[in-house]
């Protein structure tokens, strides 16, 4: 997967460098990158703004890598001009406080099977946000037995389950055949699936644009590759779709990767999944992942 770093500031600082000078058409000097975007990228992760010299240190390491991934004032690669699937991505921050208080109800499971899997649950989920759809969030740990939605889908990998049994990648995808996916994965994947969330709009829509479900998966893929270690090999569908079904996307992405993020932090202790948790990319900011995921201090100490 190109333009993927395993610095997770890197990777958000470049992206929004990227779409300033490739999409917006700016010219960003050097002393606006220092003080606009090496910050803002800070704030989209959580990170306390840093000061004195820090930002331009930051910079200079871009730019000593071997090979570089920063010229004077813009990313070295040429690949950052044309990938689209990362100049659309909704913001981390707004995503994390999307993820805080949601409305939500515990829902029974509509099973084809009499017996209802163990260690399944689904959650009607409001965001407070009236662009956003009402979600419905499934989770479990054993083969999804339900098939009427289309929707995205997070799992916790493994790559070898004997050993402590670490969530290791995260694989993002979508589907409208959850359980045909699952095989797939079981079996062919050679990784252990500890954990999986499937994420639809819980009421079917039929004027939900059909690209937008595979631009939808293009996105997701881009914006949790920034933070978590992911398996994906490639970020789906090549063809950007028009604006509309973009549009559609960009907050159906938004809308789920929130209520997953709420799922994962609110919900951890009342599942008691073995491991149920994010492989998070380093950082080399103070206090990562932590300001990631505690939305009460959303803000980390300057380093």
């Amino acid at each position: 997967m190109p333009l993927t770093y395993d610095d997770a500031l890197a990777g958000v600082f470049l992206r929004k460098l990227a779409w300033e000078i490739y999409v917006a058409g700016g010219k960003p000097s050097v002393k606006d990158i220092v003080r606009k975007y090496v910050q803002s990228a800070r704030e989209d992760l959580g990170l306390k703004q840093t000061t004195k010299g820090a930002p331009h240190a930051f910079i200079r390491a871009l730019r000593k890598c071997n090979p570089p991934l920063m010229d004077t004032t813009q990313p070295h690669e040429e690949g950052w001009k044309s990938e689209w699937r990362l100049h659309y991505l909704p913001s981390h921050r707004i995503v994390r406080t999307l993820s805080a208080n949601p409305v939500y109800q515990t829902k029974v499971l509509n099973c084809p099977t009499k017996k209802k899997p163990e260690g399944v649950a689904i959650f009607s989920v409001a965001l407070r946000s009236p662009a956003l759809p009402k979600l419905l969030v499934t989770v479990g740990n054993s083969r999804p037995e339900f098939n009427d939605h289309k929707g995205l889908y997070f799992l916790g990998e493994a790559d070898d389950p004997k050993v402590d049994r670490k969530v290791d990648d995260l694989y993002v995808g979508q589907t409208n055949e959850f359980q045909v996916r699952w095989d797939n994965h079981v079996n062919s994947s050679g990784k252990k699936v500890i954990w999986w969330v499937f994420i639809a709009p819980e009421e079917k829509n039929e004027d939900f644009h059909p690209e937008a479900l595979n631009a939808a998966e293009s996105l997701l893929i881009s914006l949790w590759t920034e933070i978590c270690h992911t398996s994906n090999k490639n970020r789906g569908k090549d063809r950007k779709p028009s604006v509309f079904p973009l549009q559609q996307s960009i907050l159906f992405v938004e809308a789920a990767s929130a209520a997953f993020l709420w799922l994962m932090r609110d919900k951890k202790a009342e599942l008691k999944f073995d491991k149920f948790e994010l492989p998070f990319k380093g950082c080399k900011a103070n206090h990562w992942p932590k300001c990631y995921l505690n939305l009460s201090n959303d803000s980390s100490e300057a380093d």
